[in-house]
């Protein structure tokens, strides 16, 4: 509950009104046991309490709304509007056997901002896309991105603007869930780089308290291009959350091989496959000789998990989708060398909610949005 900045503004604002302390645990049990987050479904609270809520804070507790839809076969994106206007998308994808959401963590760049050495950010997916592109930070510059930007996704290229609190990013899920969506695993793998925002951390706390959503530490995953600090404040404090990791990739796989050592636990990395860049059988062979010399106490716990490129509008037109044969050969000489390694699915490429898809209506060239679009419930 400590975690939430809106629940401390819930909590003064309730003691101002002279509200017994009950009225606040009441409060957190209806919004996240029993999902309602418009006031006027909060009868239980009593009139009094109810109409303080609704005056300092309006008519639905949620930091976030649903400014737009868009549907397609096993996948469902909704772009979301901050208080502040700033736009993020989040996207369920529906298995056969769970419903899965794909959350964002920061959003796009209208101002540079400093980034500290200490930010950081559960399950690890290793070295986002393995850096098939990546733009290096010169040292104590601003970013304008997340460190080492990933231009082959669109929300790379849009860039940073300020990193979402910890109840815009919750709030992604508790949406899905008032909706009737009950995810059977999380992941921040929509805008931004996780790691680098520290609220992630707190984000983790409430998504896995049992007093709030109560989500099994093991069903949410971190995907991160592999910001050290951040890795080592989750093995720190999360070591039974998964992550997915971009710094100097030797040092990424020992804090990696650490990872392993301390959880007993699979290491996914993702590959992204580019026609003509990365996906020859040469770079197969290397891949797997890179898992092969890590230690033998560790290298049996990774996994590949093959990407195919999802092209996306305003993304280089020189990044290519690699052909499934070269997809298939890759995964040859992985099987052959007894690495472990899967295909992902993509879903919903039809409304851009695939992979690398995802960017918020705004136009990646100049940052603006796209189109406006009036909010609906």
């Amino acid at each position: 509950m400590e975690c939430s900045g809106r629940f401390r503004l819930l909590k003064a604002a309730l003691l101002r009104a002279g509200a017994p302390n009950y009225r606040l645990n009441q409060l957190f049990q209806q919004v996240y046991r029993r999902k309602v987050t418009a006031v006027a479904d909060l009868k239980v609270l009593g009139i009094q309490a109810q109409s303080t809520i609704e005056r300092e804070f309006g008519s639905d507790l949620l930091t976030l709304k649903c400014a737009s839809i868009s549907e397609a076969p096993r996948a469902t994106k909704v772009l979301f509007e901050c208080k502040d206007g700033v736009r993020i998308e989040a996207v369920a994808l529906k298995f056969s056997t769970h419903t899965s959401l794909c959350i964002s963590s920061q959003t796009q760049l209208v101002h540079p901002v400093r980034i500290s050495a200490e930010w950081a950010g559960t399950r690890v997916s290793c070295c986002k896309y393995l850096r098939v592109i990546e733009q290096k930070l010169p040292e104590n510059e601003a970013a304008t991105g997340p460190i080492n930007l990933c231009m082959c996704c669109l929300a790379g290229k849009i860039g940073f603007k300020r990193q979402l609190t910890v109840d815009e990013i919750t709030d992604q899920v508790l949406y899905f869930q008032s909706k009737g969506v009950h995810p059977g695993s999380i992941s921040f793998m929509g805008m931004g780089e996780p790691l680098m925002n520290p609220r992630v951390f707190d984000a983790i706390k409430l998504l896995a308290d049992p007093r709030a959503f109560g989500i099994s530490a093991r069903r949410l995953s971190i995907s991160t291009s592999g910001v050290l600090p951040g890795i080592k404040k989750l093995n720190e404090e999360h070591p039974q959350v998964p992550a997915n990791r971009m710094y100097p990739f030797p040092e990424v796989l020992d804090l990696l091989d650490e990872r392993i050592a301390l959880t007993g636990r699979r290491v996914w990395i993702a590959y992204l496959l580019l026609e003509g860049q990365n996906d020859s059988a040469e770079h197969a062979k290397a891949l797997a000789a890179l898992l092969r010399e890590r230690r033998i106490e560790t290298r049996h716990l990774y996994h590949i998990s093959l990407i195919a490129y999802n092209e996306a509008k305003g993304v280089s037109p020189s990044l290519r989708r690699a052909e499934n044969k070269r997809l298939e050969l890759f995964e040859e000489i992985l099987d052959n060398s007894s690495i472990s390694h899967s295909r992902r699915h993509y879903f919903g490429r039809e409304i851009d909610a695939a992979c690398g898809q995802q960017f918020a209506a705004y136009d990646p060239d100049n940052k603006r949005l796209t189109h406006d679009m009036s909010a609906t419930s």
